[in-house]
């Protein structure tokens, strides 16, 4: 690595980091606090497709109000919407999760209702039903480790078939502007 020196402090010397070492593997990240024992995820659905979060990583629920579009976001970017002062970024979910099969029919189909708040993100994942809130045990989880090519993925609800978000990386793909397909 070619050796970097700060001008101030000749004493000094930075080393670029190359991308290998800087990576941490999955069983080195700290574990998530619903990995162990029983948690409770909320269920909600979106044109036909049921989704869980973890409840410890719900920021809160609200009715989907007015969004004023920005030009220069992805299609799955419905708005900023205005709550209490404070400014949520709304997702078009249905978008983000299977652009492939939104065709106008789909869109105009979509009947969204709620708003459900990504931990303590400006994020919200527009949901058209709220199922319920299910206490599941780990065993009723297919645990998927953070995959590279699905990182938002926690694991798959076994009973429901469906998929379990993984909060935080969802959060860092939506603040890089990446879809489902990370691009």
């Amino acid at each position: 690595a070619k050796e970097v020196t700060n001008s101030d402090s000749p004493d000094t010397h930075l080393l670029p980091v190359s991308s290998d070492e800087s990576l941490t593997t999955a069983s080195s990240l700290p574990k998530k606090g619903y990995r162990q024992g029983d948690f409770q995820a909320m269920f909600f659905e979106v044109a036909g497709l049921t989704i869980a979060v973890p409840l410890i990583e719900l920021g809160g629920i609200h009715k989907v109000d007015k969004t004023s579009s920005l030009m220069g976001k992805p299609d799955w970017f419905k708005g900023v919407m205005l709550y209490r002062d404070e400014k949520i970024n709304v997702v078009d979910t249905a978008l983000w999760v299977m652009p492939e099969k939104c065709d106008q029919a789909l869109k105009d189909s979509l009947n969204y209702q709620y708003i459900i708040m990504l931990n303590d993100s400006s994020w919200g994942l527009m949901a058209e039903h709220l199922v319920d809130t299910v206490v599941l045990s780990q065993d009723e989880v297919k645990w998927l480790d953070s995959s590279e090519k699905r990182p938002w993925l926690a694991g798959l609800v076994k009973e429901k078939m469906c998929a379990l978000l993984d909060v935080s990386a969802l959060i860092e793909l939506l603040n890089k502007g990446s879809d489902i397909n990370q691009k």
